[in-house]
């Protein structure tokens, strides 16, 4: 899926390939380590950008599999859950896509 989230924009990071896990954690208001968790479970998926002498791994997100997972979030059981932990500012930038769609839909 290469297409932006035109709908929660404020989800999406426009013009980029790959993300860091803090960015995602930030985000969607997880912490490092839960996104972590997703990562060893398959949810997402990473390119490690570790050298041959670095002592951890460097992990990027690709923005295929981070939209990706949004979708899933969204689609499944998993939306409440999703939702509840945003950041109250990206639910106000989600509110207001919502109601911009809305009204755009009522005078189509």
């Amino acid at each position: 899926m290469s297409e932006q989230l035109h709908f929660l924009a404020s989800l999406d990071f426009p013009s980029r390939s790959t993300v860091m896990v803090r960015e995602v954690a930030e985000r969607l208001g997880y912490s490092v380590k839960h996104v972590c968790v997703w990562i060893e479970e398959h949810e997402l998926e990473v390119l490690d950008g570790k050298s041959k002498h670095a002592a951890k791994s460097s992990w990027r997100i690709t923005i295929e599999s981070y939209r990706a997972f949004i979708i899933r979030r969204l689609s499944d059981g998993g939306r409440g859950s999703l939702l509840a932990t945003l950041p109250r500012s990206t639910l106000r930038e989600i509110h207001a896509e919502i109601g911009k769609v809305l009204k755009e839909g009522a005078a189509a």
